[in-house]
This record gives structure tokens, sequence and C-alpha cells, in this order.
């Protein structure tokens, strides 16, 4: 695994969905912190803005048949 992956990963799931889970964590709504249905599809849509922000997309990263990991988005 490259480098670049490496942070692109940690970007995606530290900046995106623990950073959403805290979040949810410190709201009345308790709910908020594991998500309402189909939470997924808007948790990836905010990773991709916050990705391109920080420069940590890497080539290929918006087509899910680039990466053979990438079972759940």
């Amino acid at each position: 695994v490259t480098r670049s992956r490496v942070a692109a990963l940690l970007h995606h799931e530290i900046g995106t969905h623990v950073l959403t889970y805290v979040n949810g964590c410190h709201q009345p709504v308790r709910l908020l912190a594991v998500g309402l249905a189909g939470y997924e599809e808007t948790q990836e849509a905010l990773a991709l803005p916050s990705a391109t922000a920080v420069r940590a997309l890497v080539a290929g990263r918006l087509d899910p048949a680039a990466d053979s990991t990438n079972s759940s988005m």
C-alpha cells in the first residue's frame, strides 16, 4: 500500500466517519452517532469534497471498480 493511499484512507475514515460518530455522540439525539437509514450515501458524499480539499483524493478513487477493497461504497 502506498503512502498516499494510506493518507487518503486515514483522512477518509477518520476525517469523515469517526468525526461524524464523535459529533453524533455529543448530540441530544444519540441515534445520530450510529446513523439513520441510508446514511452511508451521505457519509460518502461528505467524504469526497473533504478529501479533495486536502488533496487526499487519489487517482481512480471516484471509480469503485478501481479499488478492490471498496466493498461498501
